[in-house]
């Protein structure tokens, strides 16, 4: 590696000074205002670090020494956008060390502090200028990470999954996890390291299927991604006026091999890394169509921490379906499909009280029973999610962080907890960011969800109860599809009867009986999907039963 230096650091010589504890305040010179986001690094002779941190709003920080006082030589300041700055120091017992320090902003973020020599990329008139970015980026990531490590605190995390339709234009569905957490940490991590995804690439085979692998910031801006890749500097965008950014691509493109293509952008006015984007190369044309690639984007906070506020993975594949033609001669056909995974941070509280929320949707909702009374003290959540509230003496519940999208409003029902069901109100709505939606909603009862399970899905005539709910699960929890159940009922000692209702279960594992039933009546269940057999007795109990059938897993 060859450096060229276009300028040099500030250093700035200092008498050998008494501490065991460094702090400051950092402003911008110039203005004389506080400068956050400043990372303050304590370095040896051998310019290895001993201690780190970065300064608040206020420009203020603080380094605690904790025995490594006898080392420090020198405090280096960086920040995206500013000169970088040194100072000398010598430490040799206790006290407090107070250094200020003033910043100059840089005039242009396209002025060179080095220059890698990658010999397999083209010689470019903007080469210097893309290295240019390439420090001020790396300079801004230095600072994400330093802020996790000093500055970290509780944060809620949302994580989703979303299924597109053919064109790739439109969410089919969508589910949503929220992760909470005490530590402030990256939305997701690399799989690999920078320079495996240089040498192999960003596919590989899994269980004879291929899976997608998505870069993480550090990746990206890692001194051996440019190992493989080349920068330069991307053409500007009117959709961003005060950005600037830094593009990369693979120096050697080869056959099977998919790499990335993107673009690092950064905001010359705010002087902060806002966002990476990218796209996968290498694929088959047809699934290129769907725009497969990744996303992510930083927020720095009033405090100087900076977050990876948003990241996602749009991921493609072809779905291969057998087709008879005319002449009978069989034939298969590759049919593309997209899925988009990522996720967000929905709120963030520091421990000086201090906290941060993203802008998401809300939903207000006040439920009632059938007659009208507030339902009261009751699980609201919705579809396909881990968004959950209970209502209060008035029945009302409030959901909010609620990622964009559509979802049904569902209630539970104790007596459905051990199958893990929840009812439909037959409620629905989209959320929006920054958007609060306010609906009302009738609880249905167990009873009221079972009858309408036998009448609009089964085809049944209720009688009066007692009715029979059964969900067929595997040993880990999941719905098992396309088992058959059949009963016999005891009506009277040692005297069998088979119950005309029967059924095979779809992927929800359900099957439910409102008719043919006795009250206290001993049944047998019989589970059977081919050579498998489960015989599941048990007893109905009140007006409606809800009982589990365990099957075994298919191998």
């Amino acid at each position: 590696m060859r450096l060229s230096l276009s300028f040099a650091l500030v250093v700035i010589a200092a008498p050998v000074l008494c501490a065991q504890e460094i702090r400051g305040t950092v402003t911008e010179a110039g203005t004389g205002a506080p400068l956050g986001g400043v990372v303050i690094q304590l370095l040896d002779s051998a310019r290895a670090v001993l201690g780190r941190n970065i300064s608040n709003e206020r420009g203020q920080y603080r380094l605690a020494l904790g025995g490594r006082g006898e080392r420090a030589k020198t405090l280096k300041l960086v920040r995206i956008g500013f000169l970088p700055r040194e100072t000398a120091i010598a430490v040799t017992a206790s006290g407090v060390l107070t250094v200020d320090a003033r910043m100059t902003a840089l005039p242009t973020m396209l002025e060179p502090v080095r220059v890698m020599d990658q010999p397999n990329c083209p010689k470019r008139d903007d080469r210097g200028a893309a290295f240019a970015l390439w420090e001020q980026a790396q300079t801004a990531l230095l600072g994400t990470i330093v802020a996790r490590e000093a500055n970290p605190g509780s944060m809620l995390r949302l994580g989703y999954h979303r299924t597109l339709d053919r064109n790739g234009d439109k969410t089919v569905s969508q589910t949503v996890r929220i992760d909470s957490t005490f530590a402030l940490g990256a939305g997701f991590v690399a799989p690999q390291t920078a320079a495996e995804f240089v040498r192999t690439g960003f596919m590989d085979i899994r269980n004879k299927s291929l899976r997608f692998l998505g870069p993480d910031a550090e990746t990206i801006l890692s001194d051996d991604f440019l190992a493989g890749y080349c920068l330069r500097v991307a053409p500007s965008d009117n959709a961003r006026p005060a950005q600037v950014g830094l593009g990369f691509e693979a120096a050697n493109h080869q056959r099977g091999r998919i790499d990335i293509d993107g673009t690092i952008w950064i905001d010359t006015a705010a002087r902060a890394l806002r966002d990476i984007e990218f796209r996968y190369v290498g694929l088959d044309g047809r699934l290129d169509r769907l725009h497969p690639g990744g996303h992510m984007e930083f927020l720095e906070m009033p405090n100087g921490t900076v977050l990876l506020q948003r990241w996602n993975l749009r991921l493609v594949g072809a779905e291969t379906t057998a087709v008879i033609s005319r002449s009978s001669l069989l034939s298969r056909i590759a049919k593309p499909y997209a899925q988009d995974g990522g996720g967000e941070v929905a709120l963030v509280t520091w421990p000086d009280g201090r906290s941060w929320t993203a802008s998401l949707g809300t939903l207000h909702v006040a439920a009632t029973h059938t007659d009208g009374s507030p339902a009261r003290n009751r699980s609201i959540h919705l579809s396909n999610s881990g968004y959950t509230a209970t209502t209060d003496t008035n029945g009302v519940a409030e959901i909010a962080h609620v990622l964009p999208g559509s979802y049904d409003i569902m209630v539970d029902d104790p007596r459905f907890a051990r199958v893990s069901v929840a009812i439909n109100t037959g409620a629905a709505f989209t959320a929006a960011r920054d958007t609060t939606f306010q609906t009302s909603i009738i609880v249905p009862s167990a009873e009221d969800a079972v009858r309408d399970l036998c009448v609009e899905n089964l085809g049944q005539t209720p009688d009066n109860p007692p009715w029979l709910f059964l969900r067929v699960l595997d040993p880990e929890g999941q719905p098992v599809a396309g088992v058959t159940l059949s009963m016999r009922m005891e009506k009277d000692l040692n005297n069998w009867v088979q119950l005309r209702d029967r059924g095979t279960t779809g992927t929800d594992g359900m099957f439910a009986i409102c008719r043919g039933l006795e009250p206290g009546a001993n049944l047998v269940v019989q589970a059977r999907r081919g050579d498998d057999r489960v015989d599941a007795p048990l007893r109905l109990q009140g007006d409606l039963t809800v009982a589990r059938i365990r099957f075994p897993m298919k191998p």
